[in-house]
């Protein structure tokens, strides 16, 4: 590839620092910290233990309780194990 047929990169214009922060205010007006607060699941979720308990019937059942201990060592472990429920929460 020749230097010729590559386009530049331009730099994309930024906003200053207090048009930023006048962004964020903005922001904070639209969605306060206190509305985060009031969480509705939708009627659609479907139920996220039983989402488990649907999959754990597919699985070697001697090896469901070892599967669970597992998820409660740590959050990342726990997602790691319920990825069906994070797939269901994302679509």
């Amino acid at each position: 590839m020749d230097r010729e047929a590559v386009a530049p990169l331009r730099a994309a214009p930024h906003a200053t620092p207090s048009e930023r922060a006048a962004l964020g205010r903005a922001a904070r007006r639209d969605a306060p910290r206190s509305s985060h607060a009031e969480f509705t699941a939708s009627a659609r979720r479907p139920d996220p233990l039983a989402v488990l308990e649907a999959q754990s019937a597919d699985r070697v059942p001697e090896l469901v309780p070892i599967r669970y201990a597992r998820m409660t060592e740590s959050p990342f472990r726990f997602y790691r194990g319920a990825a069906a429920l994070m797939a269901a929460d994302l679509a």
